[in-house]
């Protein structure tokens, strides 16, 4: 009955001069959408309001809309007490919206990567450390006594391989 010019702006449709007279199924192109109505007009979930996200290319950008579809009862014939249902079709741009939800999705996913790399960055330090600290106890032991005991190459080297195979666990974590 009517179709407002946002809804032709939002909606793919054929292009016509007007739309008066003709049937939603010929003035929309849009093969999902035109699917989506025929279900609800079939009487699939006619007994509810249902809403649907479509999108598609118009000119260089993506948009999404939602189209709403509502049946409500008119004016009663006071003769046959027959009642008129009207269908009414609202689509609703939520290009921006969906724009906005996922630039914050991407944001918390970097927030989420950066503070795991802190923590592996942390954890890494750590060991690293005490490998630093147990090289420069063996490089000052060795200037002193000019020569390392095996017992005491061992003790240095024992801390050594240990912080490796801690490094080693934390990576494979990390992956």
């Amino acid at each position: 009955v009517y179709m407002n010019k946002v809804v032709r702006n939002l909606v793919p449709m054929a292009p016509f001069q007007s739309y008066e007279g003709l049937q939603l199924e010929d003035a929309i192109i849009d093969p999902d959408i035109i699917a989506f109505l025929r279900a609800y007009w079939s009487g699939k979930g006619i007994q509810e309001d249902r809403d649907n996200e479509f999108t598609y290319q118009r000119g260089d950008s993506i948009r999404t809309i939602v189209i709403t579809l509502s049946s409500f009862l008119g004016h009663t014939d006071p003769v046959d007490g027959k009642s008129q249902v009207f269908e009414m079709f609202v689509a609703s741009d939520i290009t921006e919206r969906k724009r906005s939800e996922t630039r914050l999705r991407r944001s918390e996913n970097l927030a989420s990567m950066t503070t795991m790399a802190a923590s592996v960055a942390h954890e890494i330090k750590n060991p690293l450390a005490s490998m630093s600290i147990h090289l420069q106890l063996m490089r000052k032991a060795f200037e002193r006594q000019g020569t390392l005991t095996a017992a005491d190459a061992e003790r240095y080297l024992h801390v050594l391989d240990e912080e490796t195979d801690r490094l080693n666990r934390i990576v494979v974590d990390f992956l």
